[in-house]
């Protein structure tokens, strides 16, 4: 073989060998990218969630305890997406795309409250939100052990006590 016909060869194996790295890689840039979007997607939620338990809190009436029902499940789901950070944290999976969705809001004693029409187009402003995240929290790439799934489980158990509590409202004007 010549020197230029194997010089040819190995240049050709050399780019041959460089794009099946760039493929190689490609699926895994695009698994930590995705996992990064994931975390957002997670934070986001988990910061409304605090956002309607908040919302909701400002509520004057109980409905029947629906209302407290549904910001104890919201709660749970807060807890749940802080264990799908700590199991992605466990698994090194956090980088870049970090979050921290802090602790989740508590029912407030006292303070400024809603009046009741006002209760109920927020009651049911929050009902739709919340149906909105479940729908979100399903579509993420990780499941989180388990804690995604939970979290969806929570979050859908609450927009049926809001829905209960409207409801209520309706058979005990």
């Amino acid at each position: 073989m010549r020197p230029t016909a194997f010089f040819n060869v190995l240049l050709a194996a050399v780019f041959a060998g460089s794009s099946m790295f760039a493929v190689t890689q490609a699926p895994a840039f695009a698994q930590v990218a995705g996992q990064a979007q994931s975390n957002q997607l997670l934070d986001n939620i988990a910061n409304r969630i605090n956002q309607d338990i908040e919302a909701l809190n400002a509520d004057d009436a109980d409905y029947g305890g629906h209302r407290v029902h549904a910001m104890g499940f919201m709660r749970r789901a807060h807890r749940e997406i802080k264990a799908a950070e700590d199991f992605a944290l466990s698994r090194g999976g956090m980088g870049a795309g970090a979050y921290d969705p802090g602790m989740a809001a508590t029912i407030a004693k006292g303070g400024v409250r809603r009046p009741q029409v006002g209760s109920d187009e927020n009651v049911a402003a929050i009902q739709r939100d919340l149906q909105e995240l479940v729908g979100q929290v399903r579509s993420g790439a990780d499941d989180y052990g388990g804690h995604r799934t939970a979290a969806s489980n929570f979050l859908q158990n609450a927009a049926y006590e809001l829905g209960a509590a409207l409801q209520y409202r309706q058979t005990h004007r």
